[in-house]
């Protein structure tokens, strides 16, 4: 036979806001640090700027825990957007890593005419 236990509403008492600092680390297994090294090799094989700072970044950040004023300061980032590319790796992991085409107006010339075109 369970035993029940009834919770007055008179009881819960509101305590002052604390000025306790929060600090939380985040730490990431070896299998992504290890798939995060391997994304950022396949960039310089690329010669992907855009992916190798990125990629190097979220390393800095995430595996070596490097403060985001110094990120900043070195990569010339705000720290907006510092926050964004860590945001988004920690909910959809590598996929936020790659750089996808945002669209934009077709070229007017063909690719073999584009090639010839500043000959004529």
């Amino acid at each position: 036979m369970s035993t029940r236990v009834y919770v007055s509403r008179d009881i819960a008492v509101t305590t002052a806001q604390e000025d306790t600092p929060v600090s939380i680390r985040i730490q990431l297994s070896a299998a992504t640090v290890k798939a995060v090294h391997a994304k950022l090799h396949q960039a310089y094989l690329r010669d992907d700027v855009r992916l190798v700072r990125r990629t190097t970044v979220l390393i800095d950040l995430l595996g070596h825990h490097v403060a985001m004023a110094v990120l900043c300061e070195r990569w010339g980032l705000s720290v907006s957007c510092l926050y964004d590319w860590q945001r988004a790796f920690l909910l959809h992991g590598l996929e936020s890593v790659r750089y996808r085409h945002s669209g934009g107006r077709r070229p007017k010339l063909t690719p073999p005419s584009r090639s010839n075109a500043w000959l004529s």
